[in-house]
Order: structure tokens, then C-alpha cells, then sequence
């Protein structure tokens, strides 16, 4: 249960990481505080990632 409950997280997460990563490129306009938000969030995923790949 807890297993296919991450699998949920996890498939949901990417999308969502692509389209932070799309929209913060592209210079689109975004309230200050939800540009921040998204910019920390990225940033997050991606030493995620990078520790994922080193472990």
C-alpha cells in the first residue's frame, strides 16, 4: 500500500517538476512569490535527483 502510494507521488512529481522548469525558462509572468516557490521547488528536485543518482 505504502509502496504504490510513492509510485502516485512520484509519477505525479515529474510532470509537475517539467512544467515548473518550462514556465521559469521561458520568463513567464508569475506572481514574485510563486516564482520563488517554483524556483526552490526545482532546485529541490534536482539534488534529489542527483542524489539519486549518486546513491
Amino acid at each position: 500500500m505504502v509502496d504504490t502510494f510513492f509510485m502516485i507521488v512520484i509519477s505525479a512529481e515529474e510532470p509537475g517538476d517539467y512544467m515548473q522548469r518550462v514556465i521559469l525558462r521561458a520568463g513567464e509572468q508569475v506572481h514574485p512569490l510563486v516564482g520563488r516557490i517554483m524556483a526552490i521547488h526545482v532546485a529541490e528536485e534536482s539534488r534529489h535527483i542527483s542524489f539519486a543518482h549518486d546513491s
